[in-house]
């Protein structure tokens, strides 16, 4: 990734969201100020706002700023967990326990 910009919209795609809107919200911005800030090609934003935004991201600092680093605070296992809690909140009541049945089967082979 070569621009803040660019970083922060890939950053915004692995959490899943969208649109600027979908960023200022948990950020406690202005999607115009979102949007200006996928539109830069350096950091230029005041430091009280970018921690937040990382942590908003689930990203390291030095990453967003530089694109040097490691991207991801979470662990790859954190990531999966967290998927796995989405798909299960999505499943219908009644196939619940089938999902949970092939799990224990895949986790006992």
């Amino acid at each position: 990734m070569d621009t803040f910009g660019e970083r922060l919209w890939e950053s915004m795609l692995i959490e899943g969201m969208l649109t600027p809107g979908e960023l200022a919200k948990p950020c406690q911005v202005s999607r115009q100020t979102a949007t200006n800030w996928l539109k830069m090609r350096e950091a230029n934003i005041a430091g009280t706002r970018l921690l937040p935004l990382a942590d908003c991201l689930h990203i390291r600092l030095r990453w967003l700023i530089s694109g040097k680093g490691v991207v991801s605070i979470r662990s790859s296992h954190d990531i999966n967990l967290e998927r796995a809690h989405a798909l299960v909140e999505r499943l219908p009541t009644a196939r619940l326990e089938e999902w949970l049945a092939a799990g224990e089967r895949i986790a006992d082979e």
